[in-house]
């Protein structure tokens, strides 16, 4: 996974932890008004729908949780405009009022959707178009249900066209607002999920994200290999060269590795010296091939390290592969440690496999 594909990974990442929120706290709403309406407003319609409602909230969370954030996503927003729907005809009596929740859709689909991508900038766009009609008309399509004169037609169609100009005005501002956010946002989620040094994952955004393709790939008994390396000797390079020569093989390190790994795979600086490798979709024999790949490529490898003679290093490393329904992601990573713990033991400079 490249540095631009490990960017959008970790907005999509960002993203699916907002929608688990989000979707929690629309259930536990669901189950608020379900007791509002029982029992101070014995409003038997408003339970019966609530209900349905509450039903669908608890099958979307499921979604969620299964890791199936697209149909999460598109439930969570058909239930919070039935939501406010029926809310608002319950307390004010009349649909009309409902109109004015067209403005909540454009801040929820933003949270949801990213515009960097075509599908959901298509789905973004045209949620708005139809939530600024929608909004607009809404007055005026009330009055075609009877008669009136042409003076009224004209102050209706005046109201509506105000009642868009404050929708885009608002809108504009969501829009500048939300942008100005989602980009900072973005930037720190890079800062906290990426290595300063290498550009590639670090630690902690490999063990997230991780665990969240495992979980996805659990749906299916998918076949997935992990491998953890470590540059042999590490120290006597810093010891030896300096810590910038040092830097600068970690840096080649990374971009060696990174050029012969799938877009699908994540790859991260596990450690100091240690780098990790989630190869999807691998079975135990293409695992070990992969490592074996890789170990050869670095020994054949000489670094730049701004010294007359390019630097030769070697690593140890260690993989294990697994179905992931037989195991947990935890309990694989730390298999796959114990590999490269015996890939030391046994001489460095080799592949160990458990």
């Amino acid at each position: 996974m490249n540095s631009l594909d490990s960017r959008k990974s970790i907005v999509e990442h960002e993203s699916n932890k907002i929608l688990r929120v989000l979707s929690t706290i629309i259930l536990l709403e669901m189950m608020v008004f379900l007791g509002v309406y029982y029992f101070l407003l014995e409003f038997r319609t408003a339970v019966i729908l609530t209900s349905a409602l509450s039903i669908l909230s608890i099958v979307m969370r499921v979604f969620v949780y299964k890791a199936y954030f697209n149909i999460g996503r598109w439930m969570l927003v058909l239930i919070v405009l039935a939501q406010v729907t029926v809310s608002s005809y319950i307390l004010f009596e009349t649909m009309i009022y409902y109109k004015f929740y067209y403005i909540i859709l454009v801040p929820i689909v933003y949270l949801l959707f990213d515009f960097e991508k075509i599908g959901d900038r298509t789905i973004i766009i045209s949620m708005t178009v139809l939530s600024s009609i929608l909004f607009g008309l809404n007055d005026f399509i009330d009055y075609f249900r009877v008669d009136f004169v042409a003076t009224e037609f004209v102050i209706v169609l005046l109201n509506s066209l105000i009642a868009v100009g404050v929708f885009v005005a608002v809108f504009s501002f969501i829009w500048i607002f939300a942008t100005s956010s989602i980009n900072q946002q973005k930037a720190l989620n890079r800062l906290a999920n990426t290595d300063g040094l290498t550009n590639i994952l670090n630690r902690r955004a490999f063990f997230e994200m991780g665990e969240e393709i495992f979980m996805e790939d659990s749906k299916s008994d998918e076949h997935f290999s992990l491998i953890i390396f470590d540059i042999d000797f590490f120290k006597q390079v810093n010891d030896q060269h300096g810590h910038i020569a040092g830097d600068m093989v970690l840096r080649d390190m990374a971009k060696l590795v990174l050029k012969s790994i799938r877009k699908q795979d994540l790859f991260a600086r596990y450690g100091g010296e240690e780098f990790a490798i989630y190869l999807r979709d691998t079975t135990a024999e293409d695992g070990l091939k992969r490592a074996e790949e890789i170990r050869w490529m670095v020994e054949n490898k000489g670094f730049d390290i701004g010294e007359e003679d390019l630097l030769k290093t070697t690593i140890s490393v260690g993989v294990s592969s697994y179905v992931t329904t037989s195991i947990e992601f935890e309990q694989a990573l730390k298999k796959t440690d114990k590999a490269l713990y015996l890939a030391k033991e046994s001489g460095r400079n080799n592949v160990v496999q458990v």
